[in-house]
């Protein structure tokens, strides 16, 4: 299983549902970095405003109990 840790950074306060960035972030990395997006055992989005405007992706194995 996996842990995924989503960082977005904006220019301003004018952006979409977190939700929505981080299921295309998900899409985009299923079949490269892992099979399924199912095997998402955690995951955390947060927001930042930053004039230079990006997202980092963290992805850790967890245990079978969630544990990294």
């Amino acid at each position: 299983d996996l842990s995924i840790w989503i960082k977005l950074y904006f220019a301003d306060r004018r952006f979409g549902d977190l939700d929505n960035y981080a299921k295309s972030i998900l899409d985009g990395l299923q079949k490269t970095l892992f099979e399924n997006d199912k095997q998402v055992a955690r995951l955390s989005v947060e927001r930042y405003i930053d004039k230079n405007e990006r997202a980092e992706v963290i992805v850790e194995e967890v245990g079978d109990g969630g544990d990294v």
